[in-house]
């Protein structure tokens, strides 16, 4: 399986400078109406809010490669599992083993199958036919195929678990996307220089808060972290989306 988890987007160095430039403003206008305060601690969180958001695409990373590895594993298990069952229910063209197909695996025996039976069946059960063998390859590749195709014998039980992680990968993989996305976004927004008109500033706050990104770094990453791991990244996102086409519109140069 090619690395499906691997992505051209690289998470950004994590600007420590912004949250420095921030709590400076803050502590130069400790009064919360200044709007110097007011845009230091929007910046804070700002900072706050990419450096959890880095976390959690680095944690759904390291989820997509483990996932990566176990699908591929449980895929050569599921190739072993087949052939051993292959091998175990079809090792020769005689009349015991169509006694066994007939009971195990009826359906497998259709006219061309039961065609290749009949033709090179072992005289005895013992004595094999000129062709025997290449006429037992072919069924036995029928065989897999038929297995495979249709997840009997046992088969349907890898197919079931490679279908879960299959579906835990791309959520993994879905997840990192909108992390990285909104890093992208939030570092727009939290650049160096950057006034926010006030509205923008207090939207800003007031989603961060929904999602508890708060001014204390540990406390807030953590709470922001359990917010985006349950689910609630995507709105957030798409909450952020609007904030920044609201911001577009008024034509400020952000």
């Amino acid at each position: 399986m090619r690395g499906i988890g691997s992505s051209s987007k690289r998470l950004p160095d994590n600007k420590v400078t912004c949250q420095q430039v921030a709590t400076v403003m803050s502590d130069e206008n400790p009064d919360p109406s200044h709007a110097d305060y007011a845009a230091g601690q929007i910046r804070i969180q700002l900072c706050e809010a990419i450096s959890t958001l880095i976390h959690i695409a680095d944690d759904s990373a390291a989820k997509i490669h483990h996932l990566e590895a176990h699908i591929t594993e449980q895929t050569h298990c599921r190739r072993d599992y087949i052939h051993s069952t292959v091998a175990r229910l079809l090792p020769d063209i005689s009349a015991k083993t169509e006694t066994r197909l007939k009971k195990t695996l009826p359906a497998f025996l259709d006219a061309p199958a039961s065609s290749l039976i009949t033709r090179y069946k072992k005289l005895l059960g013992l004595v094999a036919l000129p062709g025997h063998d290449e006429a037992l390859l072919n069924l036995q590749s029928r065989l897999a195929e038929y297995l495979a195709q249709n997840g009997v014998c046992g088969v349907n039980e890898y197919d079931k678990h490679l279908a879960q992680n299959q579906q835990l990968l791309k959520d993994a993989l879905h997840h990192r996307e909108h992390a990285l996305e909104t890093i992208a976004t939030l570092e727009t927004l939290n650049r160096p220089g950057t006034r926010l008109p006030r509205h923008i500033e207090d939207k800003l706050q007031k989603l961060l808060n929904i999602h508890r990104i708060g001014k204390s770094k540990t406390e807030g990453a953590q709470k922001a972290f359990l917010s985006f791991s349950k689910g609630n990244l995507p709105a957030f996102k798409a909450r952020l989306f609007e904030i920044t086409q609201e911001l577009s519109q008024s034509r400020v140069n952000i």
